[in-house]
């Protein structure tokens, strides 16, 4: 799709959703604090066609792209809007789109989506534990980082770096609650830093305290995803799945 056509309905969206800020293909939801929510634009083989995602992403789970793990395709997952659809598209991101990612604020209502309740894939399970540490719940995050960790095979890279991350962060809340905070929040830093490949994404972060203010830029080539198949397990690598990590 054109960008002067892709334009027009990021802001057909954002005249019916203002909170919604623009950013190239990304619409972010605000204010914009650790979970990053919104839609994104994504192109589809038709070139005057594009899918439209809702998506809550935890920052403090280390990535390098804007991901789909926690998303959805509005109107279901092989529909298509154009740019003639615009308004109608707008009534669904409203109706639809916003009540999926607005409840998930903060890493506490996180731990209690409706959404993640149903999966049971290790990237829903780290996303929930991360979150567990990240609000204060160090009794159950640490349970939940063990379980994690233990369920977990050395068979692939990405297994084993979800492993050693589980494992590390399980290793701080017993022993140094704080520093498995500011482990947390390192990762953080590093998924929004703008070492993320510029091809992809550069998200810049200023941190005062809880105070977050978040600058999102999206290159055009992060149209580039894959998807998964319903019941599929979406690799680390991104060969399959509604994730480049």
């Amino acid at each position: 799709m054109k960008t002067a056509e892709t334009r027009r309905i990021a802001r057909t969206i954002r005249s019916a959703v203002p909170s919604l800020r623009e950013k190239g293909r990304l619409l972010a939801a605000t204010p914009r604090a650790r979970i990053l929510r919104g839609i994104y634009i994504e192109d589809s083989s038709d070139p005057a066609h594009v899918y439209i995602w809702a998506f809550v992403q935890p920052l403090y789970a280390p990535a390098s792209t804007v991901v789909f793990d926690f998303g959805k395709r509005l109107g279901g997952p092989s529909k298509t809007w154009s740019v003639d659809d615009a308004d109608a598209l707008a009534v669904v991101v409203r109706d639809e789109g916003v009540p999926f990612f607005s409840p998930v604020s903060s890493p506490e209502a996180l731990t209690s989506w409706s959404f993640l309740a149903e999966r049971c894939d290790p990237y829903a399970r780290e996303a929930k534990a991360y979150s567990l540490v990240a609000s204060g719940r160090f009794s159950d995050g640490v349970q939940a980082l063990r379980e994690l960790a233990g369920s977990l095979p050395r068979e692939t890279a990405w297994m084993v770096e979800m492993k050693n991350r589980a494992e590390q962060l399980a290793g701080f809340v017993e022993t140094n609650p704080r520093a498995a905070l500011e482990l947390l929040a390192t990762w953080e830093s590093k998924t929004v830093s703008e070492k993320a490949p510029p091809e992809l994404t550069q998200i810049l972060v200023c941190a005062k305290r809880r105070s977050w203010r978040l600058n999102l830029r999206l290159a055009p080539s992060a149209q580039a995803l894959h998807r998964c198949a319903p019941g599929r397990l979406p690799r680390r690598d991104g060969a399959c799945g509604i994730r480049t990590r």
